[in-house]
């Protein structure tokens, strides 16, 4: 854009004459005719930042406050279906099947076992049943020596609950197709403490119970209590606690041992006549 100054002087009544500038001075003029033209414009732009600077206010306090509504957002059917098992119910995951039987067996007072699977051509499952830990019939797996033998009691009673679970190949849906909500045995409400399955030691306090045995050979009593006044919210059985003792307990040196010393002097002797042993 071409912008021309002129300057009018009077010249004694003369006709007014314009006479052009100075470089420098029409550059000058130039730039200060160019700033007030620009500055409203500049103006009108921070304007419009401070008014809507408000509002990416509020549209970040409404993000924020739909993030804090969604972290106490829980699944809406979890609970409904623990609670409400039936034939035809539908899940999108095996996952999400494992958690809800387990969940549903601690809440009912019994133990869910898997039973049996099969899958498709492609490899994906295609059935998966479930079955009471009381269920099936035992199978003794007696030796021909009788003196290894253990007459001991199973805890099997052919228990009939069970719930079979379908998925067809091109479906992602996970249908419920057989439910038998019957049990032939008492329920209990904290079979998730007595339940092998769910007796579980964790990994800190099976750390201390080596210690204690290793360095310090204390009793199942003793170490029972010592970890209750470190892990005041864990349970442990006596039994277990026993079993775990046993496994990191301090084997004994048979080899100077003196019955074992007899032993084999006995086997020298029978394997050969001129041994003489006596004791």
């Amino acid at each position: 854009m071409d912008v021309h100054i002129q300057e009018e002087l009077d010249n004694n009544g003369h006709d007014n004459v314009t006479q052009p500038l100075p470089l420098q001075q029409k550059k000058t003029n130039i730039y200060l005719q160019l700033y007030e033209r620009t500055e409203p414009e500049i103006i009108s732009i921070q304007d419009d930042i401070e008014h809507t600077g408000p509002e990416i206010i509020s549209i970040q306090d409404d993000i924020e406050q739909y993030e804090d509504k969604s972290n106490d957002i829980t699944p809406q059917n979890s609970e409904n279906e623990i609670m409400n098992l039936c034939v035809g119910c539908v899940f999108n995951s095996w996952e999400n099947i494992d958690a809800i039987m387990e969940a549903y067996g601690k809440k009912h007072g019994f133990t869910i076992i898997k039973k049996r699977l099969m899958r498709h051509e492609n490899g994906n499952i295609k059935h998966r049943s479930f079955g009471c830990e009381f269920g099936g019939r035992h199978q003794p797996k007696k030796q021909v020596d009788i003196n290894k033998h253990h007459d001991r009691k199973s805890k099997r009673q052919q228990c009939a609950w069970n719930a079979n679970f379908n998925c067809s190949q091109n479906s992602q849906n996970i249908v419920l197709t057989t439910f038998n909500n019957l049990h032939n045995h008492p329920l209990f409400l904290n079979a998730e403490e007595f339940s092998p399955k769910f007796r579980c030691i964790p990994d800190n306090a099976l750390e201390e119970i080596q210690f204690l045995t290793k360095h310090g050979n204390l009793s199942i009593n003793i170490q029972q209590k010592l970890l209750k006044a470190k892990f005041p919210a864990l349970s442990i059985l006596d039994c277990d606690l026993a079993n775990t003792i046993q496994k990191y307990k301090v084997k004994t040196d048979i080899a100077h041992d003196a019955s074992q010393l007899l032993r084999t002097l006995i086997q020298y002797k029978s394997n050969d006549p001129g041994w003489y042993v006596e004791f």
